[in-house]
This record gives structure tokens, C-alpha cells and sequence, in this order.
């Protein structure tokens, strides 16, 4: 121990219970043997019992030690003509204390008094001590999040993460250098292989589920396959980066496996054929992992989702606009309401007279002659829930969904919705389909009943429009066309993103590049209100936690808007943890992200930011001398601050070995070879 000795407590710098300095040593004046990120111990006495200090150096600061206080001295001290001795300072922030064996939890006992002999740790074990590493291990809630200065891992605690004490990740930097894309899958990587253990911490990551959305061309597509960057790195690069992974107990050879992943586009075009088609030019080689995603009808009205296709800030400054909003969305659920009705009481009065498919028809009215054909078709089981259970009666009706929606009044496309409101305001000028008078008549009342001006329905049309310009139709997709025949197999509508993303230790992947940023917006808000309403219904919601991976969050929670979106994304940061829901969001500035959102992560990494952007109060986590070097350092080198921490760490996580690009590299022989040029 005594040969790890580096300095002694000082005392010309105020020394307090949670933060100290060392006056280092220095044998030819030139060199000292710490760094920004090392741990010292140091131990005094409190009623002669011994207490033991460890902290991390965050500040290392040198001076002259006597009365140079000029250039002209300083100049004669380095030619020798007078003496001189350089001064080197450390600041010390604590990490831990032990008295008499045990953990002081709250402030510590004492203060370090100059002289203290102050020693350097460089032991694993002995590090982990001071860092509380050994109590995570112990705890087995560790998830490994870097390697320090020291070549040792860090660990964060999954508690913090998984909701038991807290939840969520943010994560800032400046674009293209703080890496935050990479990082975040690398921390997806972690918990994954953290996954593989047996510990209750590691079965809610195993089956937990994961969905991250693509905000840049496909560069997200590639997760199963090789980087670039390793494989064209020089060797010692490579050996560097799968030490760093050893250390943290990961394989450097894993890469996410394309049996776990599925890959989601928007469709191709609004055509039958062109719907079932993903937009995704570089990976037609992922077979059935790669789908379309988009939402029909059923989930439009369920979750509300009109409100997230319209402007938030445009809707929140029109009183009107908003009335009227909220008058479509309740007549949708209405006329929505009246089919799950109709549906789910032939299907409850057949089901009792007997199997599906042989019984006896009485005389009905045309959608009950439907549904009723529509059960004679069904050779499967029925679901139980009552949307899907629509869902297939459509389905087996062999015939277009058209009539038995227009004969109610719910629209199926965008297109329909407009044409409804239209009608509503012409009134008997409107041209008007056979059998769809009535729910016309049911529009025009949802128009009349809340004083609703035809100024304002009109503008509610232009901006329907917008949004179909902009995308809405293609996300809100028409029924599928049914078939013709007998249904003797649940059918499976590929569409729904609320069954893609619900597979244990499963990855989603879902494209937004291609897309408006408002229709960007729109999916985002759609996915994240299908999972908060299957979360809050599932009796294990926190041990099947659902991992909602979005960048430029600023751009979705902004500080200075509302709407639905803020909301949401609250609703998110407040009670997710709840039912198991954890968002890992990133953004290049945390001060433009909505304060209530950023301020409810318990893990906060820092990459490399902007001074200005520095200055701000969230940011405040961070020691002062972390702030300055957050500003100057380079890729794959974040700051991680969490509760259980008591002091930021600065680590440094390896290249991925997986790709976050949109170009595939394989090995030929001795060569490299592009196959996505």
C-alpha cells in the first residue's frame, strides 16, 4: 500500500466531508502519478475510530509553490538563477466512506486533515469498493455502461433503469461526435448479453422488448451485420476494443442476430399491392424480418391517433379547431362502439346455438346478413379480444369492408373522414352513397350539436389534406381486401406494429426517415400510445419491460410547445416506470427538450456538447471541470451520472461491433467487400 502513496491531504484548499485535495508528489517536479477519473484513498479518525474515504480525482491543477509571480521570475527559475517549485494539486470528490467496517450512507463522519497520507487505488476489487460496484455485483444489478481511465469496467445500476428506483436514459451530445447513436446500441447490446444470466435482473431484460426508431436513412437496418469501421481498423484497434469488451464481460464478436430482429418501412405507395410493400431499398435480403407497418381504421379511433397527424402548435392556438377535433375523434369512437356492438352480439348469440360455420340464418337486416355469412366462413377460433374479433369478421365477409363502414359512418381512410365532414357541412347538396344517408345524418349532428361554424369545418379539411400530402396515407391504410373462401386460419395483419413489437427479447426497428417530420412525429406518438395501453394491461407490465429507443427528442417534447405530444411523452417520463416502460431518448440539446420529460431520467449521459449548450442548467449534474472537458472530448468518451454513482464517471466505450450505417461489409478472402455501396 505504501508504495501507492501519492500525495497528502492538503490543507491551503478548504477541505469538506464530500470533497477534498490532495497535494501530490512529484520526484523530478515534472511528473505525477494520477489522472482526471483515478480513485485515492485516504483515511482519518472519528472518535478514535478509523474512517475510510474514497473519491475519484475530477480536478488536477499546478502552480509555483513560493513568490514566482512574474514572467521575469519565471524565467530566472528556469535558467536556474533562482530557486523554484512546481505545486500540483488534485480535487477529490467522495465517492464512499466506511466507519468501523460499515458504509456511512449519509454525509460522512469527518473531513480528511491536512497531511493525511493519500493513496492511489488500482485493484479491481479494491475499486469497485470505493466506486460501489461490489454492492451492484453483489446485488446483481449491474449493467456494464464503459471502461474508466483505469482500463476497468463501470457499471450503472439496473434499478435505476428497469423502474425500482427510477427509470429512463437521456442521452446529449453534439451530432456526429458524441456518438449517441452508437452508444445507445451498445447499451441495447449490454443488456441483451446482461440478459443471459439467471438473476431477476437479467430475466426482465431476456424478456423484455425493444424498439428503436430510425431517424437517418436505413443506417439503423444493419444491426445484424459487420461494421465497416472494425473490419477495416487496424489490428491493434481491433485488439484495443476487444480488450475494453472483455472487461466488461461482453463478446466482442456479438452482433444482434437477425432471428431477433424485425425490420419495419413505411408501404411504397396507397395501392393495394403497393401497401404490403416496405420502402426499405437496401435490405430486401432480410426476408420475413422485413414488413410493412402502418394502422388501420380500428386503431385510428381506438388510440386517437388524428390528433397526433394534425400541427400541435397550430391546434393549441384555435379553440375552435380543438372543439372540433374533439368532436371527430368521439364520433368515430361512437360509430366504432356500434360495430364492436353489432359484431360481438351475433357472434355471442351464434357461438351459444353451436360451432361456427352450421347454423341455421333467420331473417336480418344486410349487416347482420353480413356478419352472419362472415361466421358461416370462420373455421378458426374466434379471439377474444373485440377488436380483433372485428377484425376477422371483416375479413370473412368476402367483400370489401366499404359498405358494412359506410353504412355506419366510419371512415376508413383519411379520405373517407373528409368526405364525411364535407357532407355534413353541404347537407342536401352533398352527394351522398346509397345506404350511407344515415351516417351522414350522424355526422352532420357530431357538426351542429357543438356549434361548430363550416369556416372551421372546411379549414379542418385543408389540413386533412396536408397531412394526406405529407404521408397520412400511407400510414393510415385501408382494410385489407378480404378474401375469398373460407378463413381456416386466424389471419395475421402484418401492418399492426402493436404485434410486431410484442416478442420477448425482440428488437423493432421502425423507419421514420423517409417520412414528414409531422408524420414522423405521428408514428412516433401511435407507438408509444399502443404500448402504454398494453402495458397498463399487463399483470407482469415491469417484468416485460418495453424499451423505447428515439433520438432528437427535442423534436418530439419540445420545452417551449404542448399539444399531445408533450403529453404523452410526460405521461411517459412519469408513470412509465410503472408499467415497464423505460424511455432511452437523445438529443443533440437537452436544454430545447419539454423539462418535465429530461428531468425524469435517472441515468444522464453526456457526450461531447457545446459550451453554450453547457452552460445550461441541466447540465448542472456534471463537477465543473466534467463541463469543460464535455466540450473537447472526443467520440466513444460519455459522461454517465446516476443517483446510486454519488459522482459522475467519465468511460469510454468500444467501436460496435455490429453496423450503425447503411453499408454491409463481408470478408472475400484477404479483402473488404461493399454489398450496400
Amino acid at each position: 500500500m505504501a508504495d501507492n502513496i501519492i500525495g497528502i491531504v492538503s490543507g491551503i484548499e478548504k477541505n469538506t466531508p464530500t470533497e477534498f485535495y490532495v497535494n501530490l508528489f512529484s520526484e523530478d517536479g515534472k511528473s505525477i502519478r494520477v489522472r482526471i477519473g483515478d480513485v485515492v484513498r485516504v483515511s482519518v479518525f472519528y472518535n478514535d475510530q478509523e474512517v475510510i474515504y474514497y473519491g475519484t480525482v475530477y480536478d488536477i491543477l499546478s502552480r509555483w509553490d513560493n513568490d514566482v509571480d512574474s514572467g521575469f521570475k519565471e524565467k530566472a527559475v528556469f535558467e536556474q538563477v533562482v530557486p523554484g517549485n512546481r505545486f500540483y494539486m488534485a480535487a477529490v470528490a467522495v465517492t464512499r466512506a466506511f466507519y468501523k467496517g460499515r458504509e456511512v450512507f449519509d454525509e460522512p463522519l469527518s473531513v480528511p486533515a491536512p497531511g493525511t497520507p493519500a493513496f492511489l487505488v488500482t485493484e479491481k476489487e479494491e475499486v469497485e469498493k470505493a466506486l460501489r460496484f461490489d454492492e451492484l455485483k453483489r446485488r446483481k444489478s449491474h449493467l456494464p455502461v464503459g471502461v474508466m481511465i483505469n482500463g476497468q469496467p463501470a457499471y450503472i445500476d439496473l434499478g435505476f433503469v428497469l423502474g425500482e428506483n427510477g427509470a429512463h436514459i437521456n442521452i446529449s451530445g453534439q451530432s456526429g461526435v458524441a456518438a449517441k447513436t452508437s452508444y445507445a446500441t451498445f447499451l441495447m447490446a449490454a443488456m441483451l448479453q446482461r440478459g443471459q444470466g439467471e438473476d431477476r435482473y437479467a430475466s426482465a431484460l431476456r424478456e423484455g422488448r425493444y424498439i428503436v426508431f430510425n431517424m437517418k436513412g436505413e443506417s439503423l437496418f444493419f444491426l445484424d451485420c459487420d461494421s465497416e469501421d472494425w473490419l477495416k481498423a487496424d489490428e491493434a484497434d481491433r485488439q484495443m476494443w476487444s480488450s475494453m469488451y472483455a472487461a466488461m464481460g461482453l463478446d466482442p464478436e456479438w452482433k444482434f442476430p437477425l432471428d431477433n430482429i424485425l425490420y419495419c418501412g413505411i408501404p411504397k405507395g396507397v395501392t393495394a399491392r403497393l401497401l404490403e410493400e416496405p420502402d426499405i431499398k437496401s435490405r430486401s435480403d432480410a426476408g420475413d424480418n422485413l414488413r410493412v407497418y402502418g394502422w388501420d381504421f380500428i386503431d385510428v379511433i381506438r388510440y386517437r391517433l388524428l390528433e397526433l397527424a394534425l400541427d400541435q402548435e397550430e391546434m393549441s392556438m384555435s379553440q375552435n379547431m380543438q372543439l372540433l377535433l374533439f368532436s371527430v375523434q368521439e364520433k368515430m369512437e361512437e360509430l366504432l362502439e356500434r360495430l364492436v356492438f353489432d359484431v360481438d352480439a351475433v357472434v355471442t348469440e351464434f357461438t351459444r346455438k353451436g360451432t361456427i360455420g352450421n347454423r341455421t340464418v333467420g331473417r336480418a337486416g344486410d349487416k347482420r346478413d353480413i356478419f352472419i355469412r362472415a361466421l358461416q366462413n370462420i373455421k378458426c377460433s374466434i379471439p377474444d379480444n373485440v377488436y380483433e374479433r372485428v377484425r376477422l369478421v371483416l375479413y370473412a365477409c368476402n367483400e370489401g369492408p366499404e359498405q358494412i363502414l359506410g353504412s355506419y359512418g366510419i371512415p376508413q381512410t383519411v379520405d373517407d373522414l373528409t368526405d364525411y365532414l364535407r357532407g355534413a357541412v353541404l347537407g342536401d347538396k352533398a352527394e351522398v352513397s346509397e345506404g350511407q344517408e344515415g351516417a351522414l345524418k350522424e355526422w352532420s349532428k357530431a357538426i351542429t350539436e357543438n356549434e361548430v361554424g363550416s369556416a372551421t369545418v372546411f379549414a379542418f379539411i385543408r389540413r386533412l389534406k396536408l397531412a394526406k400530402k405529407e404521408g397520412l396515407s400511407k400510414l393510415w391504410r385501408a382494410f385489407p381486401h378480404t378474401l375469398q373462401g373460407e378463413v381456416t386460419e386466424a389471419p395475421s395483419f402484418n401492418y399492426s406494429v402493436g404485434s410486431a413489437w410484442d416478442r420477448k427479447g425482440g428488437i423493432t426497428v421502425i423507419d421514420l426517415s423517409k417520412l414528414h417530420s409531422s408524420m414522423q412525429a405521428f408514428v412516433v406518438g401511435a407507438v408509444l400510445r399502443q404500448v402504454l395501453e398494453a402495458k397498463m394491461a399487463h399483470p407482469k407490465a415491469t417484468e416485460e419491460p418495453v424499451f423505447i429507443f428515439l433520438d432528437e427528442l427535442n423534436k418530439y417534447a419540445p420545452r417551449t410547445e404542448g399539444g399531445a405530444m408533450v403529453k404523452l411523452f410526460r405521461d411517459v417520463a412519469e408513470r412509465g416506470r410503472s408499467f415497464g416502460v423505460i424511455l432511452v431518448g437523445a438529443e443533440q440539446t437537452a436544454s430545447q427538450v419539454d423539462f418535465r420529460v429530461v428531468t425524469q431520467s435517472s441515468t444522464t449521459v453526456v457526450g461531447h456538447q457545446k459550451a453554450a449548450e453547457l452552460s445550461h442548467d441541466e447540465y448542472k449534474h456534471l463537477l465543473p471541470r466534467q463541463r469543460e472537458m464535455a466540450s473537447s472530448v472526443g467520440p466513444g468518451v460519455v459522461f454517465v451520472d446516476q443517483p446510486f454513482l454519488r459522482v459522475p464517471i467519465m468511460v469510454k466505450f468500444p467501436m460496435t461491433r455490429w453496423s450503425t450505417k447503411e453499408t454491409k461489409v463481408t470478408t472475400q478472402g484477404f479483402g473488404l467487400t461493399d454489398i450496400f455501396g
